[in-house]
């Protein structure tokens, strides 16, 4: 083996191993930090009817021009990730009828595999991600003036059974959110986050926001501007005050 090629793997045993150690320290006086999204006493409902959840993440449901109606969950959220995560889904239709934007969250409790990469879930659910990018959005809120915000334009495209094409595209907006703290990055998330164990030996409850709508290709700019300006009024409302962007 080369001496670069056996530097570098012994430097990852090296970090590998540290890593494992600082873990297990910290685990004995770990805190669990609270989460950065109020909380609600009402129960989450799996697709088939069942309780998942006995609480819920709130999400308001008087917002001006907006019909509000909370969502199931889908019974293999419920079935692979960690029971002590947390849920809330809401059905946003405007009164107009032009837009149905389905709102979720995925709120991670001590362990921290509740939460995965869109860039993994969106392509498992058979839509294409076409085009991407991050940008500031304002809020309607004085104490917290913008969110940061990943875009995602989606492609949908199959052969149905009766040989038509079904082709349809649609807009998925993200960000992650915990206490005091706020990215639309992964990364940043992961670095905050290590950050917090190291430096306070707190595990953040990190947030995974979503608002996802349909449209017709070349519709894409506008959904998304309908979206941004229903999270201006509801993201405010649902945040805990004190969470700032990074």
């Amino acid at each position: 083996m080369p001496a670069a090629t056996q530097l570098s793997f012994f430097g990852a045993i090296l970090i590998i191993a540290g890593t494992a150690l600082v873990t297990s320290r910290l685990k004995e006086n770990l805190r669990l930090g609270r989460p950065g999204l109020k909380m609600e006493n009402f129960p989450i409902l799996i697709d088939d009817g069942t309780i998942a959840r006995t609480n819920r993440v709130y999400f308001p449901t008087v917002v001006p021009g907006y019909h509000a109606e909370a969502g199931p969950l889908d019974k293999l959220e419920d079935v692979y990730l960690p029971k002590d995560t947390s849920f809330g889904r809401c059905k946003y239709t405007s009164s107009s009828g032009d837009l149905v934007a389905t709102a979720s969250v995925v709120l991670m409790g001590a362990d921290r595999t509740s939460l995965h990469k869109p860039e993994y879930c969106l392509p498992g659910q058979g839509w294409d991600i076409r085009q991407q990018k991050t940008y500031l959005a304002p809020l309607n809120s004085p104490e917290r003036p913008e969110l940061e915000i990943r875009r995602f334009d989606l492609g949908f495209s199959r052969v149905r059974e009766d040989g038509h094409r079904e082709t349809k595209a649609g807009v998925y907006l993200f960000w992650f959110i915990a206490d005091g703290e706020q990215t639309a990055s992964t990364g940043t998330r992961t670095y905050l986050m290590m950050k917090d164990l190291l430096l306070k030996n707190v595990l953040q409850r990190w947030a995974y926001v979503s608002f996802f709508a349909e449209c017709r290709p070349g519709e894409e700019d506008e959904t998304s501007r309908k979206l941004t300006d229903l999270i201006a009024s509801v993201a405010p409302l649902m945040s805990i005050q004190g969470t700032s962007s990074r």
